[in-house]
């Protein structure tokens, strides 16, 4: 009579199996969870110099040096922040954005960041925001 007890021949293949998609699926949080933190700090960045731009590049000078008054045109405003973002980060857009008082921005921009490994389990794409608020003193 054969000693079962004794005889696992092949029990690596079912050790191997059952924990292999456990890896792949470790592997994949780590590198797109990278990817995510990695793109969120671009966007952060991105947001952060498009909102200082967006006072600091669209005020009136002439009005400013003249009478000391701080005035910004929102549209300019809106262009050199869109510049701006664009010109750090390509993927990022404007959620939203307002000029308050002539001294204050506040701008919301969005990045949507795709996925490489993460799509085996179903997850593609990920949006992610960052909200910035830039005020200029004249004191």
């Amino acid at each position: 009579m054969i000693d079962m007890s004794k005889n696992d021949r092949g029990s690596i293949v079912v050790f191997v199996a059952i924990l292999l998609p456990v890896l792949i699926g470790f592997i994949g949080v780590s590198i797109d969870g990278g990817l995510l933190v990695y793109h969120k700090a671009m966007l952060s960045e991105a947001t952060e110099a498009a909102a200082k731009s967006a006072l600091l590049m669209s005020y009136d000078r002439d009005l400013w040096e003249e009478q000391r008054i701080l005035y910004v045109d929102d549209d300019v405003a809106r262009a050199n922040t869109s510049r701006v973002l664009k010109s750090n980060f390509e993927k990022a857009s404007i959620k939203s954005f307002s000029v308050v008082n002539n001294r204050q921005v506040v701008l919301v921009a969005q990045a949507t960041v795709e996925f490489s490994f993460m799509r085996i389990f179903g997850f593609d794409s990920k949006e992610i925001t960052d909200k910035r608020l830039f005020t200029i003193s004249t004191k």
